[in-house]
């Protein structure tokens, strides 16, 4: 798990969704939206297509949180700077099943101090049950 975020998951159902999936990795996934404050145009050319006016885009992120198994860590190169996109990327590559499970809980990355601020406000409240 990334060292700068906050969660709520539930690692049992995390855990066993990983068992069941018989895969050699697993990253939770979580829903991001971004809002796009204009009419985004699509175009052919100069010809106008189509304007889609403050549209909301969905997608999957990943949200720091990874279950591998023990065979998969062989696939690590020894020495040197190896990121965690790349390293699933590679088992992929490899033919290993790598699996997703999407998070509905709270979940919240700090890396960012405006984030930090935000976490801090939401844990001073009372969420904390």
């Amino acid at each position: 798990m990334n060292a700068d975020i906050l969660t709520r998951v539930n690692f049992s159902h995390l855990l066993d969704f990983h068992r069941t999936s018989v895969t050699a990795a697993t990253v939770c996934v979580r829903e991001h939206r971004h809002s796009v404050p204009y009419g985004v145009v699509k175009m052919n050319d100069n010809l106008l297509i189509k304007i889609e006016e403050k549209p909301v885009y969905r997608t999957m992120v990943s949200a720091g949180i990874y279950v591998l198994e023990p065979h998969a860590l062989q696939f690590l190169p020894k020495g040197g700077f190896y990121d965690m996109p790349t390293f699933l990327q590679d088992l992929i590559d490899r033919g290993l099943r790598t699996t997703c499970f999407p998070i509905h809980e709270y979940w919240l990355d700090i890396g960012r101090v405006e984030d930090l601020e935000r976490a801090n406000e939401y844990f001073d409240s009372e969420n904390l049950e």
